[in-house]
């Protein structure tokens, strides 16, 4: 009975802190979104050269592209591992 109830804390602990950094990383990427966007319009407003300008747009659209990968397969692992060990720990 004991061992269950730890086990029960333990999960809810573990779903407590996967839920916090799913929020933190959702922030994070909507903070990150915000920052390139007035980036790409201060470069529109400010950079004269056209040639300049849009290659430095097509730098950070690149870039912004990139990294939005990057956070979905960071979120995609992480879904998948928490899947893998609640599936082990209904097997014990």
């Amino acid at each position: 009975m004991f061992n269950e109830e730890n086990r029960i804390d333990k999960n809810l602990n573990e779903e407590s802190l996967v839920s916090d950094l799913k929020k933190s990383l959702d922030s994070m990427i909507r903070e990150t979104s915000v920052t390139l966007n007035e980036l790409l319009k201060n470069i529109e407003s400010t950079v004269q050269d056209n040639e300049i300008r849009d290659e430095t747009k097509k730098i950070i659209k690149n870039f912004s592209e990139d990294l939005r990968k990057s956070f979905e397969l960071a979120s995609d692992s992480s879904i998948t591992k928490k899947n893998k060990r609640m599936i082990s720990k209904e097997e014990e």
